[in-house]
């Protein structure tokens, strides 16, 4: 070192300096003979030191070395944190046509650029804004997420790209991503107004006595316009008293019984999680909640009327824990269902998963249930997927031997889409061996959901025949175009050009009329363009449709006699 003090005596002439970490060494020559007498820790300068047992001379000069820790380059580089002009992180817009300009601010970001970044649920990127305005209504309903990028050198992304990609290089140099981003719902505009309803239920349905249970009551606006002078109602049942309550926004008023909620933007929901304290048993208690004012009118209810057959009002009963624990033991069950769809407006000629959910908010198990799960007009069975019992196609009827207290069965059911226009899917508890506390299965009232063993979804089919439905998120799909097929009609061999996005492989499928799949062929689609030849020589005269799998990709030939 510095001072002379050995640091090593290496074994030959290359030295590897990294290990020593940062400082600055000296290296000298040494000719001796004899016995070398030195070590490391000794000083090569001290006087009198015995350096060898015969004759010694170092070089004349020493070589130095200098190690400097590595400093990393992008450590001014930081994303920063993201946030909406107007303050919050999350906001809700309506598709309505009208110009929807969002702004966003940034803070604690630094490096040679910045930009904001418009990504989908899964990081592809939508959009890469000039600025830091952006209106998000041309994109129609459904949600994107705004990041921050702080960057130097060239940015390298584009739309398309995702964000996330492994091995995926945003920058020609350094970059980092806000450590948060902004969450944009984006509300197609229904007509509604405000649409408020609400939803009750309990962390136990058996209640003990000297016991708390904690009710929670969600409201939400499911309408296109904002809600405000909001109030729900939240009375203590019989038999309990209060012990705390916790809101996601607003108060609650014990003396009044009543939670003021006050604004409520399209699409938002609020909480009031309710505990409560027991002093009763032996008996059913009714709890009950519901919208009691709202500034707007509402298309479906009206607040405060006591109607229990709107969507502004809920309930839910409790019983009582008997010994075993396991319910009243008399066959008490409470069966509720829900059908969903991945999105509402579908293309023509495409398969649907209808997700049909039953649950038994017990208290005890439900056996022999039947729900029924039929296949519309206008759509055509393709397959189903039950986790538990079996579905019966001729009865359209789905069987579940047995559900317990809590639990949850799912039916899937594709069914393929072959008219156009609005097709409602309603769906009903036909039966089941024990007695429901709050419905009666199988009462058929009808594709208007009166009871909690009922539930309808609507989609709208239209033809879409070039183009993937709404934005990104729809199907989590990279937009694919099929922009030119020939010749139309054709004897034997179709020709297709295909443009998409990125690199990807798909399928290409061939439906008849009546949405039968007759020929699938592997294809893979340059983002530089992919030409296809397709041979259909084997098909019959007629009418039919080609498919991008995983998408909403259409287009339709027509297969020709040969010449």
């Amino acid at each position: 070192d510095s001072d002379g003090i050995i640091l090593g005596i290496p074994p030959g002439n290359a030295v590897d300096f990294d290990p020593a970490g940062p400082g600055t060494c000296f290296v000298y020559g040494l000719s001796y003979t004899g016995n070398l007498n030195i070590s490391m820790g000794d000083n090569l300068f001290e006087e009198g030191i015995d350096i060898s047992d015969a004759c010694f001379d170092l070089s004349d000069n020493s070589l130095t070395i200098f190690r400097i820790e590595e400093t990393d380059p992008c450590e001014d580089v930081d994303g920063g944190i993201v946030e909406l002009a107007d303050g919050g992180t999350t906001t809700t817009i309506i598709v309505d046509g009208e110009p929807d300009l969002i702004e966003f601010t940034s803070d604690g970001a630094s490096g040679d650029n910045f930009t904001y970044v418009v990504t989908d649920s899964d990081g592809i990127v939508l959009g890469i804004p000039p600025g830091n305005t952006v209106d998000f209504d041309p994109a129609g309903p459904g949600t994107c997420f705004v990041y921050g990028l702080s960057y130097t050198g060239n940015l390298n992304i584009s739309m398309g790209d995702d964000l996330f990609g492994e091995g995926g290089t945003i920058s020609d140099d350094c970059f980092d991503l806000s450590d948060n981003s902004l969450t944009v719902i984006r509300i197609e505009d229904n007509g509604t107004g405000a649409d408020l309803s609400i939803d009750i239920t309990a962390d136990n349905l058996l209640y003990e006595n000297y016991e708390n249970t904690v009710f929670t009551i969600t409201v939400t606006n499911n309408g296109s316009v904002a809600a405000t002078g909001v109030t729900v109602s939240a009375p203590l049942p019989e038999g309990f008293v209060y012990t705390s309550d916790d809101v996601s926004q607003g108060d609650y008023e014990l003396f009044f019984e009543v939670w003021t909620v006050g604004s409520l933007d399209a699409g938002a929901s609020a909480t009031l999680d309710l505990e409560l304290f027991s002093l009763i048993e032996d008996m059913n208690i009714v709890v009950e909640t519901e919208v009691l004012t709202s500034n707007q009118s509402d298309p479906d209810s009206t607040p405060g009327n006591g109607a229990n057959a709107e969507d502004d009002y809920d309930f839910l009963i409790l019983m009582p824990e008997d010994e075993g624990g396991v319910g009243t033991g008399i066959g008490d069950i409470d069966l509720a269902l829900s059908v969903s769809v991945d999105q509402t407006l579908q293309d023509l000629y495409t398969d649907v998963d209808y997700v049909i959910t039953i649950t038994n908010d017990g208290p005890d198990a439900a056996e022999n249930i039947a729900v029924f799960a039929g296949v519309p007009e206008g759509l055509a069975y393709t397959s189903d997927d039950p986790t538990s019992g079996d579905y019966d196609l001729w009865l359209e009827r789905w069987t579940i031997p047995s559900l317990d207290a809590g639990a949850s069965a799912t039916l899937t059911l594709r069914l393929f889409t072959k008219a156009e226009g609005t097709i409602d899917y309603f769906t009903e508890v036909l039966f089941a061996n024990q007695d429901d506390d709050d419905s009666f299965p199988g009462n058929g009232n009808g594709t208007s959901p009166q009871e909690d063993d009922e539930a309808v979804v609507s989609i709208l089919v239209e033809n879409f025949p070039n183009a993937v439905l709404n934005d990104a998120d729809a199907n989590n799909a990279v937009p694919i175009t099929i922009t030119e097929i020939y010749p139309n009609p054709t004897s034997e061999m179709l020709t297709l050009e295909i443009e998409s996005l990125v690199d990807q492989t798909a399928n290409l499928e061939i439906y008849n009329s009546v949405g039968a799949i007759l020929k699938t062929q592997p294809v893979f689609m340059d983002k530089n363009g992919t030409v296809v030849n397709l041979y259909v020589g084997e098909l019959s005269e007629g009418n039919y449709v080609i498919r991008i799998s995983g998408t909403n990709i259409l287009q339709r030939f027509i297969k020709a006699s040969r010449p």
